[in-house]
């Protein structure tokens, strides 16, 4: 799939016939802006070749006839996503036909996917489209709207508001090749839609080769202030250097033989990008390399120093979301009884792709959570080593209470960080904590929401309500 924005001078302000100066319109339907350009790690766009517009009652594209402004359509992607798509093989007769259908279904306010399906399949002027599979079109619309005695250019010549589609897909056969296109018309689908992320920067806290050795530090103290001048000189170097679209943190707890007093010590890390938010393990991956590759060490050299950013194993927890209730803003009761039968089927419906049932049947597990009332379903990911296939098995002195009882400091270290962790993400997940502070960050699997934290190089992946099964 090829993921594109639609930019179209004739949805540009107008004055007097002329095109005026970019400015914001509604939405940002068809009006590219710098900062979508951002959102690609190579830009690259398609010029439209046309000289008649299906739009325009007199077919121009180029030139303002009896008073119809100039409009010119173009797209624009990353040229890094094209998975292997050879654009230089289309002709620009395709080219043209390719503008057709783009027109045609962005600007297609009263008709449906299976009569657009049908016209292009039956007209010349699409030729080179493909139903396999027909296009679709959005259910929602961006509007154009005029202001300050200009207007918007539309269809059949005339200066008034109009609605174009949210987005268009639909694949087609050009060059020799199959391809399909993702095109959004309307700015805030894209800003929020678009898929593809590309990590352009790492900023380090501090200088990356004294980070596992700590050869010039002697207390957390200087360790710290040396991180922050040396944070900042980077930051301010990466922003002055390239165009990005933002920058996300990702923190590992840290921990050093030399230093007796890094028990709650956290490193973060600023990861640059382009395009979407990176998930919690693109910014894990990223940061694991370039540390890699900058130092000239191993990963098993980091497991003990940066625990959390070098993990050996990770599971899926399913709070069982359909078994409590919220009370008030700080409360919930948790219901007594649940089918036991519902525990294993709440998982195979939530990794019925990547997760076997078999697997379940034989491995799931039921923990309880004493901060939130609520029971969640457990299962080690398919990817871990023997030695990580049960949290029973990890953590034996479990005992399900909070850091404040008395008995939670009979549990071992290891799974103190585990409790405390499950705790604070619960607490956040249901919004009945105060001022609670969680070292957790966001992570998509299968295109299921999860909040995660790590303990001593495993991940905990928490589900999200949002993506809990409904039926």
């Amino acid at each position: 799939m090829i993921y594109c924005f639609l930019n179209d001078t004739a949805a540009y302000r107008r004055a007097s016939g002329g095109v005026s100066e970019h400015v914001s319109i509604d939405q940002g339907a068809m009006l590219l802006d710098d900062q979508m350009v951002n959102y690609f790690n190579t830009p690259m766009l398609i010029a439209d070749p046309r000289t008649k517009r299906l739009m325009y009652s007199d077919g121009n594209a180029e030139t303002g006839i009896s008073g119809l402004p100039d409009g010119r359509m173009s797209i624009h992607f990353d040229k890094d996503q094209l998975g292997g798509v050879d654009l230089s093989r289309c002709t620009t007769t395709e080219l043209g036909k390719l503008f057709n259908i783009i027109e045609l279904l962005v600007t297609s306010q009263n008709r449906t996917a299976a009569t657009l399906n049908a016209l292009m399949s039956s007209n010349s002027d699409y030729s080179i489209y493909s139903d396999s599979p027909i296009c679709q079109i959005s259910g929602t619309t961006v509007e154009l709207i005029p202001a300050n005695g200009g207007g918007y250019w539309l269809q059949n010549n005339v200066s008034a508001s109009g609605h174009m589609r949210t987005w268009v897909e639909f694949a087609v056969e050009m060059g020799g090749q199959y391809m399909q296109f993702h095109i959004w018309a309307g700015r805030s689908g894209f800003m929020a839609d678009y898929p593809w992320c590309t990590i352009t920067d790492i900023w380090y806290p501090c200088d990356p080769n004294t980070i596992r050795t700590l050869t010039d530090y002697n207390n957390v103290a200087k360790l710290l202030q040396d991180a922050s001048s040396f944070n900042m000189r980077l930051a301010n170097t990466a922003v002055a250097g390239k165009d990005h679209t933002g920058v996300a943190s990702f923190s590992s707890r840290y921990q050093n033989s030399v230093l007796s007093n890094t028990g709650n010590f956290r490193f973060y890390f600023g990861v640059v990008y382009k395009g979407r938010t990176p998930t919690n393990e693109e910014m894990r991956a990223a940061v694991k390399e370039d540390i890699l590759e900058k130092t000239g060490t191993v990963s098993q050299d980091w497991e003990y120093v940066l625990p959390d950013l070098f993990t050996k194993a990770a599971f899926f927890l399913v709070p069982l979301w359909d078994n409590y209730s919220k009370t008030g803003a700080n409360e919930t009761i948790k219901h007594a009884i649940y089918p036991h039968r519902k525990f294993a089927e709440v998982l195979k419906k939530v990794y019925k792709t990547n997760i076997s049932s078999s697997s379940i049947d034989n491995s799931a597990e039921v923990i309880d959570c004493p901060a939130s009332e609520v029971l969640l379903a457990a299962i080690a990911s398919p990817d871990n080593a023997s030695a990580y296939t049960s949290l029973l098995a990890l953590h034996p002195t479990y005992m399900g209470v909070t850091d404040d009882d008395p008995d939670f400091v009979k549990q071992d270290a290891v799974t103190r960080l585990f409790s405390e962790g499950l705790n604070k993400t619960m607490t956040e997940l249901l919004r009945i904590g105060m001022n609670t502070h969680v070292d957790a960050t966001e992570f998509f699997s299968d295109k299921l929401l999860h909040l995660t934290f790590s303990a001593e190089g495993v991940d905990y992946h928490v589900l999200l309500k949002r993506s809990y099964p409904t039926t």
